[in-house]
């Protein structure tokens, strides 16, 4: 008389093949998620980029206060980190700006007037000194201005626009 049923080895083998699948789906996930976070990002920066440039033409100027910031930066806070600093507005006291950001999946990106659309292979560094030069802002230029807005891993108290 033999009892049907699955053996220890049977069951241990389902187990392992269900881990491994496990397993590839979540690197996969995170991979799709870090895209997600990056292209979130770069559209948030190219669309403040737009915001600013229509700024300029309206206004003859950059935007150089914070009420004036705070109107032209629009962003999805959730995709911002990456630890440190993770976006910054640079400007020259002429036309010269850049809008740098980091992803929370690490990443880099930035809108300059002096460059377009840009992708940093690693993080250039937190502070000014690092992030504008990176965008073609050079922050010895006459004027220059850093405003921080998302900063050590929170956002600036005045900045409400966005989630």
């Amino acid at each position: 008389m033999k009892r049907a049923g699955f053996t220890i080895v049977e069951l241990l083998i389902v187990i392992v093949v269900i881990a491994i699948l496990a397993a590839i789906t979540i690197v996969a996930y995170n991979g799709i998620q870090n895209q997600a976070y990056d292209s979130t990002v770069k559209g948030d920066l190219r669309q403040t980029y737009v915001r600013v440039q229509n700024f300029y033409t309206q206004n003859s100027r950059l935007p150089n206060s914070w009420n004036e910031i705070n109107q032209n930066f629009v962003t999805t806070r959730s995709a911002y980190g990456g630890g440190g600093n993770f976006l910054i507005y640079c400007r020259t006291g002429t036309d010269l700006f850049a809008i740098v950001g980091r992803s929370r999946s690490g990443n880099g990106f930035a809108y300059s007037s002096n460059g377009g659309a840009m992708s940093f292979s690693s993080w250039p560094g937190d502070g000014n000194a690092n992030l504008c030069p990176a965008a073609n802002v050079p922050t010895g230029s006459a004027g220059y201005v850093g405003t921080w807005i998302g900063v050590n891993g929170g956002w600036e108290s005045w900045y409400t626009v966005g989630q």
